[in-house]
């Protein structure tokens, strides 16, 4: 006979109590996630009142909970997320505001004609502003229509994201009172798969780009003038997907800024700037982890000896020129970096960015298998124009499942993009760009998921193919012990994980699998199977523990991508019991490495 529901229900509260006696660990677990899910809901639908701020019902519900990256004892609130006015203090963290409104600004008097032939068609912004449409004539046709239709899709309000799905989170700088506060909230947004953008988050130029000397000393790039580097010819694109790259110094491509017959790009101008400035460069903990092993005295240190790709030194820092009128399509950056980057120029005379976030207007999408999502990615990315009888033009029906959010880009805004975002770019006037790119402990669940991605489609969705990007999650992944009393995730920690003991799953396709790894990656790998026995209790039978072990992380992953997962602090018990494994690991790797010396 079966149990009455009373009996039932008595029967279920005692295997409860039972459970959460004895597995107090995965209950606050699972509490913790529960917590996440809740804050993310907020993020995306936070209440916003009339005057702007927070209803005081939800400033209330403030969880108090610190940052995965903020030490013990941080009570900053993360629960209660308002979108107020400009001109409104916000009250509680991450203090997110509006996204900014935009001043009349003259894009078209010293471009149409100067910059850019003078039959080019203009357009009307969201925002107000009007700009050229790409423009590219050749025998009396344009070639660049395909691009201008594009550009059209991209300033079409019904294309844009409804705000219930921003992804897009503005922070007011003035609102914080330290750097600390300010780079927690940058991480955390980032984590949760948010782009973020500082409004006046660095200082402006005050001085429009028009010579070599403002790219050289006033924007600090440091290049040489008769440096020859590659342009992307866009009038040879349209025609030419293969083809379509040509040599120029950067004093002929500035001259031909203001010759409507060329329109290109330099997407690769080396630069001496700092990737990130101040405070900013505290979120490049790939960088970090670099100069913390070379002066790491430990267990953990790799010895001088060791060396790098020369990629993986130069890779954090980027810089752009670009023409007016300039398209470039859709694309993940390489590697599954985070971005981050701003527009040099006259704040009052801008030579902005119409920098567009795209994403699939399904949310089921993310949690789809990688093979899935490669395949959608791959076709939404290819640069395709189709040729009729006149001219080049483009099937707008590839995106017909997309939406868009646009961020202008000016002078003094700074934004942080997390791994694998789509997107997109629109230049109207000559202008100039640079940034950085990065690693963070925090996203490195996006990260494996971009690689993932670009593992099976990296020739369509991306336009680069990093060397040895493991070089740097190697270092992030030796110096993680060093990170004692800090916050981390666990999806992140385990995506780090398995990017370093099966890197053969993430190299961009037309890369050698790696047969035989160096020290480094020996090390590292011998890291990431200590840390995951002792973070996440995988203790694999002997006999295969590789592949079990990367089974078992890959079983983490498993969702929603978006998500990092529950926060764990690493306490200073859990850094000894890695100390102690490693220790052990590196006496018995030394032993045999000196036994094989004396037979050689």
């Amino acid at each position: 006979m079966a149990p009455s529901s009373e009996k039932r229900a008595e029967q279920l509260r005692k295997a409860a109590a039972t459970f959460k006696k004895n597995h107090p660990d995965r209950v606050a677990a699972n509490a913790q996630a529960q917590k996440d899910r809740r804050k993310r809901r907020r993020l995306e639908d936070a209440p916003v009142s009339s005057s702007g701020q927070a209803s005081s019902s939800e400033q209330a519900s403030s969880s108090g909970q610190a940052s995965s990256s903020g030490s013990q004892g941080d009570t900053s609130s993360f629960g209660a997320v308002s979108n107020p006015s400009p001109t409104v203090q916000p009250q509680t963290r991450p203090y997110l505001i509006r996204a900014p409104t935009f001043p009349p600004v003259d894009l078209l008097s010293d471009v149409v004609g100067t910059q850019v032939d003078q039959s080019a068609e203009t357009i009307t912004w969201p925002n107000g502003w009007e700009s050229v449409l790409p423009v590219g004539m050749k025998n009396g046709v344009n070639v660049l229509k395909a691009d201008a239709e594009r550009v059209q899709w991209l300033a079409d309000p019904k294309n844009a994201v409804p705000a219930d799905r921003s992804s897009v989170k503005y922070l007011a700088r003035e609102a914080y009172q330290d750097n600390k506060s300010l780079i927690e909230d940058i991480r955390y947004l980032n984590a949760y798969n948010y782009t973020v953008v500082v409004p006046g988050g660095v200082a402006s130029n005050r001085k429009k780009f028009e010579n070599f000397d403002d790219l050289d000393s006033e924007f600090g790039l440091g290049i040489s003038e008769n440096l020859t580097l590659q342009m992307h010819d866009l009038k040879q694109r349209a025609q030419s997907t293969s083809d379509f790259h040509r040599l120029t110094t950067v004093s002929d491509f500035i001259k031909d800024a203001n010759n409507p017959d060329v329109v290109g790009m330099i997407l690769d101008v080396p630069t001496s700037r700092q990737s990130l400035p101040e405070p900013y460069h505290l979120l490049d903990e790939s960088a970090a982890a670099f100069r913390q092993m070379k002066s790491d005295q430990s267990y953990k240190s790799v010895g001088s000896n060791t060396s790098f790709h020369i990629d993986t030194l130069f890779a954090p820092t980027w810089a752009l020129l670009h023409h007016a009128g300039t398209y470039t399509n859709v694309h993940q950056d390489a590697g599954g970096y985070s971005v981050a980057g701003q527009v040099f120029g006259d704040l009052n005379d801008p030579q902005p960015k119409m920098w567009a976030i795209m994403t699939l207007k399904n949310p089921v999408a993310a949690s789809q298998t990688p093979e899935k999502v490669a395949e959608r990615m791959a076709s939404i990315c290819r640069f395709e124009n189709q040729n009729n009888e006149s001219n080049m033009h483009w099937d707008s029906t590839i995106w017909q499942d997309c939406e868009i959010e646009l961020m202008y880009l000016r002078p003094g805004d700074f934004f942080f993009q997390p791994p694998g975002v789509l997107h997109l770019v629109y230049t109207p006037r000559a202008s100039v760009a640079s940034g950085g790119h990065f690693y963070n402990y925090d996203s490195l669940h996006l990260t494996e998921w971009t690689r993932r991605i670009q593992h099976l489609q990296s020739n369509a969705v991306t336009n680069q193919d990093p060397a040895r990007v493991k070089e740097a999650l190697n270092m992030m992944m030796l110096n993680f012990p060093n990170n004692q009393g800090k916050y981390f995730y666990r999806r992140a920690l385990a995506a780090l994980c398995r990017m370093v003991l099966a890197e053969n799953e993430y190299i961009h396709q037309q890369q050698a699998k790696l047969k035989v790894g160096n020290k480094l990656d020996q090390k590292a790998e011998a890291m990431a199977e200590i840390v995951a026995r002792v973070c996440f209790e995988i203790s694999p039978a002997p006999g295969d523990e590789r592949k079990l072990t990367v089974d078992a992380l890959a079983k983490i992953l498993e969702g929603d991508y978006r998500e990092p997962g529950v926060a764990f602090r690493l306490e200073p018990e859990t850094v000894q019991t890695i100390e102690k494994l490693a220790l052990k690991y590196w006496e018995a790797f030394s032993a045999k490495k000196k036994k094989t010396t004396k037979k050689g």
